[in-house]
């Protein structure tokens, strides 16, 4: 059960910087997170929420009149961009896991997200020190020249699993078993509270493959080999953690991934490997042709992007055309236009290396033409300049990318708090002592989950595990 507190912060200001919301969310990805005050980490709240004000007002003394919240969002793009060096675009289109730069330096690179991985959590792992994080990487991107506040990006695949304490709901094999999308909306609107209370505004979820192999390490991430059952309840999840706005408390926006033919690779044809050994299956080969991709993999897709989904992750996959994440085809033509998808498209980790095997420089330029708005590098620091020289001809594509987010995050408002925002949920503790989650928060979901286990149990439907692999762990 999550228990949270926020000593002292009761009085605080909390929408100060509302008007900053659809200017961040027009230029950034970092739309999607809430922000502190402008300032260094560690400057004291009433200190920072005094600079944050001066500097928010779009006032012309304030020399920043992307932030006048009076102006047309598209004006208020076009003065941000112009302001923008080619450096400014590239760290926007960067995503760094946190163990891998602090707070300064995130925003000495102008990073656009910081993301938890595996391990990417605080010490302590504490609800309270994990929205002390978050709020200081954020108060170091509003202390830039240009005060664009970063997204935070987690993995909140079953329940906000990487933090002590937090409600953890079964993995989506179990409740795709289930064939309840009232019930996995639940789970995940139950996943977005808790994730707001540590700060955290972007899930990396919901995973919306279609398991065609057993064998393959990841099948459990699945909610099955069914695509109608899987477009149901990755539609589900995706208004669960949405809501009916993303401008609400306690909303977070989805992830659907990881695009295109994720679970549908042929066995042995993959060449990556892991701790334990090397892959058969994941980041292996969808040896099928278009159509038969499509039929199969694309509806999830189709009914994420109907349904609200503003982010995709790209598949390590690859179809017989080579890498999904520098397929222009795929991520181009099909997902921006055929689905009409207007969002942005984010890699997954460490993927845009494996595009062009041995050569960095061109993996980069190949993924970033081919419609990857965000690069999860994500532990060797972040890209520069050169990884956009002309001779690549990814120079004019980065400096439409910033441009490109408006419609990726126009929806998901109010991003730039003097804190992270704390959602209005008694369960939560926002200004009293600690409360519950967990099962008193959550208890419908929960009692719903534990009613469909018992049905399982009776009709003896719980099978033994299946023969499996060492795949993908450290995948997102």
């Amino acid at each position: 059960m999550l228990h949270v507190t926020y000593p002292g912060r009761a009085g605080q200001p909390r929408k100060r910087l509302g008007s900053l919301g659809a200017l961040a969310a027009a230029i950034v990805v970092a739309a999607c997170g809430s922000s502190p005050a402008t300032g260094t980490p560690g400057a004291s709240i009433a200190a920072t929420s005094a600079v944050t004000s001066q500097a928010a007002s779009g006032s012309p003394s304030s020399g920043r009149p992307w932030m006048d919240a009076g102006k047309p969002v598209g004006d208020r793009v076009a003065a941000l961009l112009g302001q923008m060096t080619l450096d400014e675009k590239i760290g926007q289109m960067t995503q760094i896991e946190k163990n891998a730069i602090d707070a300064a330096n995130a925003a000495a690179f102008n990073l656009g997200s910081i993301l938890s991985g595996g391990g990417g959590f605080p010490d302590p792992n504490t609800p309270q020190a994990w929205y002390d994080m978050v709020n200081a990487y954020q108060g170091a991107a509003l202390g830039t020249r240009l005060g664009i506040p970063i997204l935070y990006g987690v993995d909140a695949v079953h329940g906000h699993n990487n933090v002590e304490g937090a409600t953890i709901f079964p993995q989506n094999v179990g409740l795709g078993a289930t064939n309840d999308p009232a019930l996995v909306q639940q789970v995940c609107a139950a996943t977005a509270v808790e994730m707001n209370a540590t700060g955290i505004r972007w899930d990396f979820g919901p995973v919306v493959a279609v398991p065609q192999d057993i064998r393959w390490g990841r099948t459990f991430e699945g909610y099955g080999e069914d695509t109608d059952l899987v477009s149901r309840l990755g539609s589900a999840c995706i208004k669960g953690l949405q809501g009916s706005s993303l401008s609400a408390d306690g909303t977070a926006a989805a992830t659907a991934k990881h695009f295109i033919g994720d679970g549908g690779t042929a066995f042995g044809t993959s060449t990556a490997s892991g701790p334990t050994g090397p892959y058969l299956l994941d980041q292996g080969v969808d040896q099928v042709d278009e159509a038969t991709l499509l039929k199969l993999f694309l509806p999830p897709y189709k009914a994420a992007v109907d349904d609200g989904a503003r982010i995709v992750m790209t598949s390590y996959s690859s179809t017989t055309a080579g890498k999904v994440h520098g397929d222009r085809h795929l991520i181009t033509d099909i997902l921006k236009g055929q689905l009409g998808f207007s969002g942005f498209v984010v890699s997954d980790w460490g993927g845009v290396d494996q595009v062009v095997p041995g050569d960095y420089q061109a993996s980069l330029a190949q993924a970033i033409n081919a419609g990857i708005d965000m690069v999860m590098v994500p532990t060797d620091g972040p890209l520069r300049e050169p990884d956009a020289r002309p001779g690549q001809g990814v120079r004019g594509r980065v400096g439409r990318r910033p441009r490109h987010r408006p419609n990726g995050c126009r929806r998901i408002g109010r991003p730039a708090q003097v804190e992270p925002e704390r959602p209005a949920d008694p369960c939560l503790g926002q200004d009293g002592p600690p409360r519950r989650s967990g099962r008193r928060r959550h208890r419908d979901p929960v009692r719903r989950l534990d009613d469909h286990l018992a049905g399982f149990r009776r009709a003896d439907h719980l099978g033994h595990d299946a023969p499996g692999s060492p795949e993908g762990d450290a995948r997102r």
